[in-house]
């Protein structure tokens, strides 16, 4: 649609029929809708596919206006329905041709809310168009906004489905919303039921990493070292950022999933590999604190990939 869309729009500019043309040759222009308004609907489930009423729902337009004056909450079916009053735009205005052609510009941000479930917040681009053409030859290419609503997806995650139980206590859905809200900047995705705190006094958690190394240029140790200056590191601040202080929390253990392929086999799927990191607390809370800079600040914690140690002396104090 929007190849076609940018081939009209070429061919009208080079082409469009000139404003002062034989009226034999030209006829009426089809008009634009004197209002339009774009319907949208957000469609919220849980993880199972379970719609989810009584989702409280806010609309924030960066382009549009909200044309839904009521309290937006989903319905028994999970969804809610609403409408825009886009930014109309005229790529053609001030040329001296009868054809008409215009874009009608939604853009919107979204934030969902419901007790015991993980706030979401997304964004939604959607672009309509209006094309009329004064040559009767090209008038079956004449098109309108649609009146069919564009409806939006959106799964929403409960905390219980990333905690395997209540040990973190009022702690755990605000660490639980921090990874997932400031995970995807760190590469970095929480995995269900992964987060607890064992009766050891373990505080384990199971991520997996989203970008892929290449073995041919990083080595095992390397990927390690680059995991725990940056994905890890960031872990263990929210941790020490939401997590009150507990004697109860004696280790913090993490576990990573993460994927190696060469780049000249982008076909292959990624081997996966499983790196563990494990500190004592008050190391782990000083490698939250350490920005980077300096000498590596720990000496006491453990690496293992598949159940074997890593030695990163090299990596980490070169």
């Amino acid at each position: 649609m929007k190849y076609f869309a940018f081939v009209t729009l070429i061919f009208l500019y080079l082409f469009g029929a000139p404003a002062g043309g034989d009226a034999e040759t030209f006829s009426q222009l089809a008009s634009p809708p004197i209002r339009y308004l774009r319907n949208i609907q957000i469609r919220v489930t849980d993880r199972t596919g379970r719609p989810l009423s009584g989702v409280d729902v806010e609309i924030v337009p960066e382009w549009g206006q909200l044309a839904t004056d009521e309290r937006l909450r989903t319905d028994a079916s999970g969804v809610v329905r609403f409408q825009v009053a886009p930014i109309i735009e005229d790529p053609l205005a001030g040329r001296l041709v009868r054809d008409r052609f215009l874009f009608y510009r939604t853009v919107l941000t979204y934030h969902l809310r419901l007790k015991g479930f993980v706030t979401r917040r997304g964004r939604i681009e959607d672009v309509q168009e209006f094309a009329a053409h004064a040559d009767p030859l090209f008038q079956g290419l004449d098109r309108e906004p649609t009146p069919e609503p564009l409806v939006v997806p959106v799964v929403l995650p409960a905390y219980h489905d990333y905690l395997s139980d209540t040990s973190l206590g009022p702690a755990g859905p605000l660490l639980v919303y921090a990874l997932l809200d400031e995970g995807p900047a760190h590469h970095i995705t929480l995995l269900q039921s992964s987060l607890t705190l064992d009766p050891d006094g373990r505080l384990l958690m199971g991520l997996e990493f989203d970008l892929l190394f290449d073995p041919a240029d990083v080595s095992l140790e390397n990927a390690a070292a680059v995991l725990l200056r940056e994905p890890v590191r960031a872990c263990l601040e929210l941790m020490r950022q939401k997590l009150p202080p507990s004697e109860k929390i004696k280790t913090i253990e993490i576990k990573m999933s993460v994927g190696f392929r060469r780049r000249k086999e982008s076909h292959a799927a990624p081997e996966i590999k499983n790196y563990r990191f494990v500190f004592p607390v008050a190391d782990a809370w000083r490698l939250a604190a350490w920005d980077g800079r300096g000498s590596w600040p720990l000496h006491h914690f453990d690496v293992a990939i598949d159940q074997s140690p890593l030695d990163l002396s090299t990596q980490l104090n070169p």
